[in-house]
């Protein structure tokens, strides 16, 4: 091998080994950049879990709400209907006392009244012996 075959067999050597390193580089970025996307998706991945179960834990607080809201409706509703039927158990109680009262007094007024005609008729029974 001549001077000049040495100097073009290195000069190829290192050319292939340039070669070598630029695809060697080139595989490493490629590679990086597949692990860069695949970071960014499970970023991605992770905030779209957060997110909903974020948006899963504020719907739940809210049927919970709704539902306490509800239980306190029906509650009042209850209630409500436990005082309607208190009154209206007093109100029928008061007005069966006032009827009986006013029959009471009712009976009274016949009474004087049928004793007022006995004691005139008996006046006049005895006017006339």
């Amino acid at each position: 091998m001549s001077s000049s075959e040495a100097t073009s067999h290195i000069d190829a050597v290192e050319e292939r080994r340039k070669s070598q390193q630029l695809e060697a580089a080139a595989e490493i970025s490629a590679e990086i950049d597949t692990w860069k996307e695949k970071s960014e998706i499970a970023k991605e991945l992770k905030t779209q879990s957060v997110e909903e179960k974020r948006s899963k834990a504020h719907a739940f607080l809210e049927d919970a709400a709704a539902g306490h809201a509800r239980a306190q409706l029906h509650d009042a509703i209850r209630e409500s209907e436990t005082r309607f039927e208190y009154k209206s158990h007093q109100l029928k109680s008061d007005l069966a006392q006032d009827r009986r009262a006013s029959h009471i007094e009712l009976v009274k007024e016949k009474q004087k009244t049928l004793q007022g005609k006995k004691h005139s008729s008996q006046d006049t029974i005895v006017d006339e012996i």
